[in-house]
């Protein structure tokens, strides 16, 4: 077994709360309702990377490359064959948090 560096934790833990935002992004993507203003404004956005059906917006700048984005847009497959959905056209956006204080702060 291979020894983690402090990176991989960071990693994993980011793939982890990707994976769930994909999640409740996709479950949540026949919903129209408009967010409120208060809570966008607050939403990371100074980054962002377009994918097939995947928009990623982050408070960090992320590779295109990155394998845990290679891996959310697998999930999204994996998830819409498991559930039963349609496939859908609308992209799925992630918002990413720097830690989870902004995200915490972001909750309130």
């Amino acid at each position: 077994m291979p020894l983690q560096t402090p990176d991989a934790g960071i990693r994993f833990r980011a793939l982890w709360r990707l994976c769930f935002c994909f999640i409740v992004c996709l479950m949540l993507s026949a919903c129209r309702s408009p967010q409120s203003s208060s809570k966008t404004a607050n939403l990371p956005e100074r980054h962002e990377l377009k994918l097939e059906h995947l928009v990623v917006r982050s408070d960090f700048e992320i590779s295109k490359d990155d394998p845990l984005l290679a891996e959310l847009s697998d999930l999204r497959t994996e998830v819409e064959s498991t559930l039963h959905l349609p496939k859908s056209s609308r992209p799925v956006v992630v918002h990413l948090f720097s830690d989870e204080r902004s995200y915490a702060a972001y909750m309130r």
